[in-house]
């Protein structure tokens, strides 16, 4: 069949069983099976297992017989073959012998009734009834009509739906006029992203984050595992695609199953801070790709310790690093993940596939824009001036008071680049210089708060003597960014994206030197020059005076 096509749960086999011989039956070919789904394009067949009459007085089918839609003869053969139950019926030589062994011994055995519809599958023959077109506009109803009294086998002969939809599961029905309701039992898949300072998500998972270059982003896939039981083999591939600028750390992927219980987000793994969760290390492969990876379970069925009635969780754990080729702002730096899966237990080989809606989760890091002007406002077109950038206040003050010591401390961001043009990088200088007209551009950096240091000023320019506290801000809109459950959705304008990256408030940080003063010293050449003048006019004055003396002197 198509893997365009979609299985659908039964009910609940159990009651059924019971009732085999207990439901009511109207007369010959007046039986209706109705069978409800939330979705359209289904065909179902039923073929008749057991045939009998109806006895409105017991209440109960009597008469039973082998029905038409059933190579009964193969069937018989095969439940004596059978692994577990084959015992039972060692003795049964007619379609009344078996259907008085399953009443007596496998009522409330819900596994024999998984392996009874498995092995009905197998033994089905050409007479059937058909459903029609479905009515209604949701949920769709779908009638087999004109079914004698009997006991059938319903199961889905096509589906024209999309590609994330799966096969009904087989129903085993005492029919009269019945309905029964096809669940919906498919897997489903999320992809998070761990913020690592945002004030209000920080250490939450998310579908937006924000980071620097160079850093080691976590992320988190959580996948639904559904019921298994009726296949053979369940095949379930995660496919992780990573965006250009982040690249994969194979060796950082961790698998786990997580029982259900938990909501999908505050379920935790052997990595996380509380119970639950087992780490898978068998039964799957992990492959990288050109773009990302793929998780492969050929059959998570036979998966240690994944229950195949499902439920719980399959958890994929990974870190990708920002790379220096990351989009710094808008659209920012996606990785989507989808699932492929099983839907179709009427093939025993497993073929048969859906495919999930991806789910996409987006990586930012931002631009700190800064001028370097004097006092009066003007950009300084000199060069000369060279900061250092920190994230520690207490390193970045104890750098301002000398700033020899700024290479000594491990905050110190270093980054590639030069001329006023850097990008944050896991090596390389320390030290930031404008492009000669005094603008910075500093990319690839985190939302959070910096402290600049100016390790030199132009030249005659004053050093700012303390640090400059820079503050990256970024908004989202508010959409599901801490969504808890899987949803299928990829963000979109209303929906986890980045709407804006303020600095300090603004568009891009200022800072302000103050131009070099001359000021007037005590003892400089100026007083020196008054003292020496001095000095002379003192000279001067007694030398007039002993002349005067002279010339008086003289007279007498």
């Amino acid at each position: 069949m198509k893997t365009t096509k979609k299985l659908l749960s039964s009910l609940l086999i159990v009651a059924i069983l019971i009732s085999l011989c207990m439901t009511s039956a109207l007369a010959a070919g007046n039986n209706t099976v109705t069978i409800t789904s939330e979705t359209s394009g289904h065909t179902y067949r039923a073929y008749q297992v057991f045939a009998g009459t109806y006895d409105s007085v017991s209440g109960k089918l009597t008469n039973v017989t082998w029905g038409t839609g059933v190579d009964s003869a193969a069937l018989l053969t095969a439940l004596k073959a059978a692994p577990t139950y084959g015992t039972s019926f060692t003795s049964c030589t007619t379609a009344a012998d078996v259907a008085n062994v399953i009443s007596t011994n496998y009522a409330t055995d819900t596994a024999f009734a998984t392996a009874f519809a498995k092995l009905t599958a197998a033994h089905v023959n050409s007479t059937f009834a058909i459903s029609g077109t479905p009515t209604g506009t949701g949920p769709y109803t779908y009638q087999i009509t004109s079914l004698d009294d009997g006991y059938y086998f319903v199961t889905e002969a096509s589906f024209s739906g999309t590609v994330d939809n799966a096969y009904t599961k087989y129903i085993l029905q005492v029919v009269d006029n019945v309905t029964v309701t096809a669940k919906t039992d498919k897997p489903a898949i999320a992809l998070k992203v761990k913020e690592n300072n945002d004030a209000t998500y920080q250490n939450t998972w998310n579908d937006a984050a924000d980071y620097n270059k160079s850093n080691s982003v976590p992320y988190r896939i959580v996948s639904i595992v559904p019921d298994m039981t009726y296949f053979d083999t369940y095949y379930y591939q995660i496919t992780d695609t990573i965006s250009s600028g982040s690249t994969f750390d194979a060796s950082s992927a961790k698998v786990y199953y997580v029982p259900s219980g938990s909501d999908m987000y505050t379920v935790e793994t052997a990595s996380g801070t509380g119970a639950g969760g087992t780490q898978l290390t068998s039964g799957f492969t992990v492959s990288s790709t050109g773009t990302g990876f793929t998780v492969t379970f050929n059959d998570l069925s036979a998966t240690t310790n994944v229950p195949a009635l499902g439920g719980g969780y399959i958890v994929v754990e990974y870190t990708a690093t920002l790379n220096s080729s990351a989009v710094v702002g808008n659209p920012g730096n996606p990785s989507e993940v989808y699932l492929t899966y099983s839907n179709n237990p009427n093939n025993a080989d497993g073929t048969g596939t859906g495919v999930t809606p991806k789910d996409e989760v987006v990586v930012y890091t931002f631009t700190l824009p800064m001028n370097k002007v004097n006092n009066d406002a003007t950009p300084l077109a000199l060069t000369g001036a060279t900061f250092a950038i920190f994230t520690s206040q207490t390193d970045a003050t104890t750098a301002a008071a000398d700033p020899l010591t700024a290479a000594n401390f491990a905050t110190a961001l270093t980054f590639s680049g030069s001329a006023g043009s850097y990008t944050r990088a896991t090596s390389g200088g320390y030290t930031l210089a404008d492009d000669g007209s005094g603008a910075y551009s500093i990319s690839g950096l985190d939302q959070g708060t910096y402290y600049l240091v100016e390790i030199a000023a132009p030249a005659g320019y004053n050093r700012v003597a303390t640090p400059v506290t820079v503050v990256i801000d970024s908004s989202y809109n508010d959409g599901s960014r801490s969504s808890t459950y899987v949803d299928g959705h990829i963000p979109d304008a209303t929906n986890d994206q980045l709407t804006g990256v303020t600095v300090n408030g603004g568009t891009q940080l200022t800072v302000v030197n103050q131009a070099g003063v001359t000021l007037p010293e005590t003892g400089g050449v100026g007083t020196k020059a008054f003292v020496v003048g001095g000095l002379a006019l003192i000279l001067l004055a007694l030398i007039l005076m002993i002349a005067k003396k002279r010339s008086a002197s003289d007279k007498y």
